[in-house]
């Protein structure tokens, strides 16, 4: 089953948001920031090991303390930043794992972009960059596995799919897949303490099935500017932006996991309750889901 907006639907829906749709692959996105910032302000290969948030200061793998005047926790999935606060958590797996992949061949149509629901599997991707194909490809299986040959792994998952589909997979590098189990956590009500707090994945990890993984984060670093801009590097700027930014960010981890669990469905009679809803669903119902994930909410004092 193909999900994909119309060209009608989504004309009418660029138009409601104001601003044309864009695929970027995330590397683009960290050179245009890089570009911005200046290398001189960036420090890599600098593994955290402790952190004390209320005083925002972080201690090095090499011993160094490293202190602001508050810190920012955006270290992904298993956070150190976030260990500190909350205490070690360990994320849920999903029941599903992700293969992905970007090829520069690309059979598919320039403004492509779609999600195809099979038996306990899914395809789906974009246009990147101008010209190349993302796409992913989930699974349903244990967590932890590997695959022994990609490529044999691969032309099994994507059987039931189009002729299209497999000539994009197939033409895709094996440098440009990789393979990942699905984890997100609990949405929770608390992202920091003192002059520390979360963004991204640290705050908030989604499953990817509405594609708002890297979106959220971006209206958290937005947000969180915004308000330590108004209001000063100081706590109760941090306390805004958490009560700002989590009503939506967590609302997006409730429905990615709800659209993955039935997404993901895989017995003939469920599936085919599924895919009866979804055809029954009306337009106007999908567009107005798009639009209220896509449309960026103003901060406020």
């Amino acid at each position: 089953m193909l999900l994909q907006p119309s060209p009608a639907q989504a004309s009418a829906l660029l138009a409601d948001i104001g601003a044309p749709t864009l695929g970027l692959h995330r590397a683009t996105i960290h050179q245009a920031l890089v570009g911005q910032l200046g290398t001189s302000e960036l420090r890599l290969a600098s593994t955290v090991t402790a952190v004390d948030p209320d005083q925002a200061t972080v201690t090095l793998a090499n011993g160094q303390e490293v202190r602001g005047s508050v810190l920012v926790g955006a270290d992904g999935l298993r956070s150190t930043v976030r260990t500190a606060l909350l205490g070690a958590q360990a994320p849920s797996y999903s029941g599903y794992y992700c293969w992905r992949g970007v090829t520069d061949t690309n059979p598919l149509p320039s403004d492509w972009v779609g999600e195809m629901w099979g038996a306990g599997r899914r395809f789906g991707g974009c246009v990147i960059d101008g010209g190349r194909l993302y796409w992913f490809l989930c699974a349903n299986g244990p967590a932890g596995g590997e695959d022994s040959d990609t490529r044999a792994a691969l032309t099994r998952a994507t059987a039931e799919f189009p002729d299209y589909v497999r000539q994009a997979v197939k033409d895709t590098p094996l440098s440009a897949i990789r393979r990942d189990d699905i984890r997100d956590r609990p949405p929770v009500t608390q992202w920091g303490r003192g002059r520390t707090t979360l963004l991204g994945d640290a705050a908030h990890p989604m499953t990817p099935n509405l594609g708002q993984g890297a979106c959220q984060a971006i209206e958290d670093a937005l947000a969180v500017t915004d308000l330590i801009t108004e209001h000063g590097p100081t706590p109760d700027a941090l306390r805004r932006y958490e009560r700002f930014r989590q009503p939506r960010a967590n609302a997006v981890v409730k429905a990615a996991h709800r659209i993955g669990r039935i997404a993901h469905w895989s017995t003939p009679t469920r599936t085919r309750v599924r895919n009866a809803l979804v055809r029954l669903t009306p337009a106007s119902v999908l567009v107005h889901q798009l639009r209220a994930s896509w449309r960026l909410p103003k901060t406020t004092s």
